[in-house]
């Protein structure tokens, strides 16, 4: 085989490689997505920043392996292997970490319920006390005004016959 015919096929092996790379780097964009809500606004941020990263990565791939040389088996390498990765594995990671990652969350979750129980026990009371001073000091405030009111009707009412 020739040496030229050989290096362009190691090329290509490492294009399905790179294509490989790049799903699996969104595949964790997606596992983010899905443990985490975002908004559209910041879907397409996301979006934005992750392609302008893999277009510098592919660039910098082409650069170095084939002198800045856009040749088209590149891109079909890397088509491919990113097509390949997501009609095979992807669905299988992505449920696989999703799901791993949600029974952490709710470990740490019931670790920090079990841990704060007894301080949430222990200001039950002072909680309840808080609530039932609240509604008091509403009333109160309510009363003040009302006596307010009257009191300065009173002034305004004795300064007027002065």
């Amino acid at each position: 085989m020739n040496a030229l015919v050989s290096y362009q096929l190691i090329v290509f092996g490492w294009a399905i490689l790179y294509g490989v790379t790049i799903g699996l780097s969104y595949d964790f964009i997606r596992i983010l997505r899905r443990i985490v809500r975002h908004s559209k606004i910041f879907v397409a941020l996301e979006d934005l920043f992750f392609w302008i990263i893999v277009g510098l990565f592919v660039f910098n791939y082409i650069l170095r392996a084939n002198s800045g040389s856009m040749r088209g088996f590149i891109f079909i390498g890397m088509s491919l292997g990113s097509l390949l990765y997501f009609l095979t594995i992807s669905k299988w990671l992505i449920a696989t970490f999703v799901k791993g990652l949600q029974l952490l969350i709710n470990f740490f979750k019931m670790i920090f319920k079990t841990i704060f129980l007894p301080l949430k026990i222990l200001l039950r009371p002072l909680k309840v006390f808080s609530q039932k001073t609240s509604k008091s000091l509403k009333k109160s405030k309510k009363w003040l005004i009302i006596g307010l009111r009257r009191f300065i009707k009173e002034v305004y009412y004795i300064l007027k016959k002065v």
